[in-house]
């Protein structure tokens, strides 16, 4: 494999240093939207997202030095993970295994900065072992209920949307997990403040939550995927 930057590569790194060397950090005690907006606006958020779907269809190489770039020029560190959490732990899970209406209506919107997405794996008595979750979705005539608590939800305090771990079959252990896309507005979907934390200050990552209730209409669910989602989700965090 060919590890030499090529032009276009070296081009977009300094682009994005040059941009976030440049930008101001805001004086407020973690990222505003503005500053998320414009981070839609240097293609952070759908680097490796395909093209169809808004995003600029990166290979590997390429997202990973683009996102060196912005971590090496952008003094909100805090900032930083969130784009992070907010392409590799949600953006590239539904681009992989959601379905097209989910993609086609989602992805869009998070790739330009319009939607803050948050990560929900997570859980007190589980840490992120997605095989010992005790969050459950259950399936009704509308859909699934789903019924839990998460906790240092990446993102979580201002996302309007979620990809939530669930169990919808305790018999198939780790394959009876699934993962759905909750939007925050769905009723019974509740959100807590950011933890206080030794570092990272400035993300609003790290916050408790609870997911009670969704519909069809507004998730979208991948059952037996959610062990190769989660990898891109735990990816998202390293």
């Amino acid at each position: 494999m060919d590890f030499e930057w090529s032009p276009a590569q070296v081009e977009r790194y300094q682009q994005i240093m040059r941009s976030a060397r440049a930008q101001a950090v805001p004086a407020t005690e973690h990222y505003v939207r503005d500053e998320w907006r414009w981070c839609g606006q240097l293609g952070l958020f759908g680097l490796s997202v395909p093209r169809r779907y808004g995003g600029l269809g990166l290979d590997a190489l390429s997202t990973v030095y683009a996102v060196e770039a912005f971590g090496h020029g952008y003094r909100d560190m805090g900032l930083a993970f969130g784009t992070s959490a907010h392409l590799f732990a949600c953006a590239m899970p539904i681009a992989e295994y959601g379905t097209e209406e989910l993609k086609a209506r989602v992805l869009p919107r998070m790739c330009s900065g319009e939607l803050v997405a948050g990560n929900t794996i997570t859980e007190d008595g589980a840490g992120s072992d997605v095989t010992a979750l005790a969050t459950k979705a259950v399936r009704t005539p509308e859909g699934y209920r789903l019924s839990g608590e998460k906790s240092f939800v990446s993102n979580g305090p201002v996302a309007d949307v979620v990809v939530v771990y669930a169990v919808t079959d305790a018999s198939l252990g780790f394959l009876g997990v699934s993962a759905f896309v909750v939007e925050r507005d769905r009723p019974g979907v509740e959100a807590s403040g950011p933890f206080a934390k030794l570092s990272r200050r400035c993300s609003r990552s790290p916050c408790g939550g609870s997911a009670r209730a969704c519909s069809p209409r507004t998730s979208g669910s991948w059952t037996g995927w959610s062990r190769r989602a989660a990898e891109h989700s735990l990816l998202g965090h390293l």
